[in-house]
């Protein structure tokens, strides 16, 4: 049973979208200077190539699944800078590895 192409072309809009999500934070990454350059190569290839083949199947025109899966990479890669630009809280388990003395043990 074959399968149908739109299903293949939301798969790899799935698959392009998380692209996107890994090239901001590896964007982000070498900002901070924590990775090289070639990072961001990879994943903008895999991303150009996913969403290149979103596109391709339509007969030459782009179509609302194409807008849909490319809006959703952009809110992708937004959120992904966002979240690798943040600082996050250091959370501290010094208290529930190591209980203060003062408590008797259960």
């Amino acid at each position: 049973m074959p399968v149908p192409i739109d299903f293949m072309r939301g798969l790899v809009g799935v698959i392009g979208i998380g692209c996107a999500f890994m090239l901001a934070r590896a964007v982000a990454a070498v900002r901070q200077g924590r990775v090289r350059i070639s990072k961001v190569y990879g994943w903008l290839i895999r991303l150009t190539l996913c969403m290149a083949a979103v596109w391709y199947p339509v007969r030459g025109s782009i179509d609302t699944a194409d807008l849909v899966i490319w809006t959703l990479a952009a809110a992708a890669f937004a959120a992904g800078y966002w979240d690798a630009t943040r600082v996050k809280k250091q959370e501290d388990l010094t208290h529930e590895i190591f209980p203060d003395s003062d408590e008797e043990p259960k």
